[in-house]
């Protein structure tokens, strides 16, 4: 399922020569991981909305009653690994940015309520930029 396409069931096909219409497919691993459900723009949605918009998880829910409310919190969790693993491979270009561009203001937040993930983040105030985040789940 992708926020593009919807509903869908793809079939990989692997040939040994190209075809004329072979340029217009779009391979399966740019939509959706490897193993996956849920595409990347779904994933996207979900961890923009909840992290950036501030919306509530159960808010979200109503605009994809087809996916299970457990599908869609991986989604955000996904969204968080996904996010910090961009970070981390763009660590020495941000790092040089910085450098260049003086001090910075950061705004480090964590909420923590009983039941729920932990989330930490930090936030560049002056450039508006998100530089890391991380959900883990409260240690019983």
């Amino acid at each position: 399922m992708t926020l593009e396409l919807n509903r869908f069931q793809a079939v990989e096909v692997h040939r040994q020569q190209a075809t004329a219409d072979s340029s217009a497919c779009v391979p399966l691993a740019q939509l959706v991981p490897n193993g996956g459900t849920y595409g990347y723009d779904l994933m996207a949605h979900v961890g923009c909305e909840t992290f950036l918009q501030g919306r509530q998880l159960q808010s979200i829910a109503h605009e994809f009653p087809q996916i299970p409310f457990s599908s869609l919190y991986d989604a955000q969790r996904k969204f968080l690994f996904y996010f910090g693993h961009l970070h981390r491979q763009s660590a020495s270009v941000l790092s040089e940015w910085f450098l260049r561009h003086g001090g910075s203001t950061w705004l480090i937040d964590a909420t923590l309520e009983t039941g729920t993930p932990m989330y930490f983040g930090i936030y560049e105030a002056q450039d508006n930029l998100l530089l890391d985040a991380h959900c883990r789940k409260e240690s019983a």
